[in-house]
């Protein structure tokens, strides 16, 4: 198959996904909004802490969600289970636009707003982990991280969508601001519809693809919990990491330019929609140097430049500079960028094809669970001092660091960086090693 046919077909795989992570990152944007309109407080900080709260509820779900839809993809098929996931999400999000205000029905407001959340999060518990699978175990897509890289990046395409509706909105309609944040959460309907058109298009397809269930399969986190347990450990600590890493950079720091470095959201917005566009080239990029230069190398050697560059990238981004804020969002975007490319993949290959949805699933979910709390934590810890966010990306590049350097304890052979695949005629070098 050509690289771009290959190109083609993982995207028509991967294309609902944007969907997925369009409403689910809204709520994020949209924070500050959020938390007036369903939180009755008199301090502004407080709604936006109870806001932030709501938001990492919806990651608490998602282990939920993970248990439930990774042993779904065991039993009945990856795809199944993908699809199912997608098509909950954006009738959970659509319901956003229109659910009334603590104004309007009182303390039913933010109770109807956090079992929104809770369907959210369960949904996305089961989306990504089933993709990561899907990409891994298609032996029609020989560079694994790059095609990961890219499956990753068509996700992205969700938050950029977010980003760049949500700046629109907010440009072109701030007369009518008190209601502009549902507006975007309306225009979701438009991609779910396009997404059950083409599941319905390819449904023969992706039914042909599903790997079939078995009776094995139904002990499936008993036989994770008692044969594979630091792999499950290991693929927890990597996704908590790389998903604070991650919302912190391209989620709460819109926030924090808002709060702290005095632009407007417009601006901050603006700046996060351009590093989103740069994060969809760079992931596919280092998933790519990944496949060829071994993927824990990269991961550690990403982290140990993070923490060179942590300091420099705060000043910038603390400078009140239009250029410099820019500057420094795309230096912490880079490097998420570098880590998520690399890093991302394993948290499929670490697992034996048998539990590899229930395994990336549930501990996918277990992480993402885990770094939910990490814009609401930042709020608090930003609040005393500004430069405590960088307290708190550190811990989590020594979370990751530490997983990086305990992935060859798990004894599981790897795919090998290809690079070395690249010997004279008659050399024998084996296919896999251990990493």
């Amino acid at each position: 198959m050509e690289p771009s046919s290959k190109v083609v077909r993982l995207l028509k795989i991967s294309l609902g996904n944007a969907l997925e992570w369009y409403d689910f990152c809204l709520f994020g944007y949209f924070a500050v909004s959020i938390g007036n309109v369903f939180f009755h407080s008199q301090s502004p900080l407080s709604n936006l802490l109870l806001a932030f709260a709501t938001f990492a509820i919806g990651f608490v779900a998602r282990p939920v969600g993970g248990f439930i839809f990774g042993y779904l993809g065991d039993r009945t098929g990856r795809y199944f289970a993908m699809n199912l996931s997608i098509i909950l999400m954006g009738l959970a999000s659509i319901s956003m636009a229109f659910l009334p205000g603590y104004a309007s029905i009182g303390v039913a407001a933010p109770i109807l707003l956090i079992l929104v959340r809770i369907i959210q999060g369960l949904s996305a518990g089961g989306q990504f982990g089933n993709l990561l699978v899907i990409t891994t175990e298609d032996k029609k897509l020989k560079n694994t991280g790059y095609y990961t890289g890219i499956a990753y990046s068509v996700s992205l395409v969700g938050f950029l969508l977010a980003a760049g509706v949500s700046y629109l909105i907010l440009h072109f309609a701030p007369a009518h601001s008190d209601y502009a944040w549902r507006i975007p959460f309306v225009i979701g309907a438009i991609p779910l519809v396009l997404h059950l058109w083409l599941s319905r298009e390819h449904a023969a397809e992706e039914e042909a693809q599903a790997p079939a269930g078995s009776a094995n399969q139904a002990n499936s986190y008993r036989q994770l919990w008692t044969e594979h347990k630091l792999a499950f450990s290991l693929v927890v600590m990597i996704s908590a990491f790389l998903g604070t890493i991650f919302y912190m950079a391209f989620t709460y720091l819109v926030t924090f330019s808002v709060e702290y470095s005095q632009i407007s959201m417009s601006d901050a917005l603006l700046i996060n929609t351009i590093a989103l566009v740069v994060a969809c080239f760079l992931i596919p990029a280092f998933g790519y140097l990944s496949d060829y230069f071994g993927r824990r190398n990269l991961f550690i050697s990403g982290i140990l430049i993070h923490l060179v560059l942590l300091y420099p990238a705060f000043t910038l981004l603390t400078s009140h500079s239009l250029f410099s804020i820019g500057a420094g969002v795309m230096l912490y975007a880079l490097m998420v960028c570098w880590l998520a490319g690399v890093a991302m993949p394993l948290c499929s290959e670490l697992f034996p094809r048998e539990v590899r949805a229930s395994g990336c699933c549930a501990s996918y979910g277990i992480g993402m669970a885990i770094c939910g709390f990490a814009p609401m934590i930042a709020t608090k810890l930003t609040s005393i001092d500004p430069g405590y966010l960088n307290y708190l990306l550190l811990a989590s590049l020594l979370i990751g660091l530490a997983a990086a350097l305990a992935v060859p304890l798990v004894g599981r052979s790897l795919p090998h960086p290809l690079r070395t695949l690249r010997q004279p005629q008659g050399s024998a070098l084996p296919m896999t090693a251990k990493v």
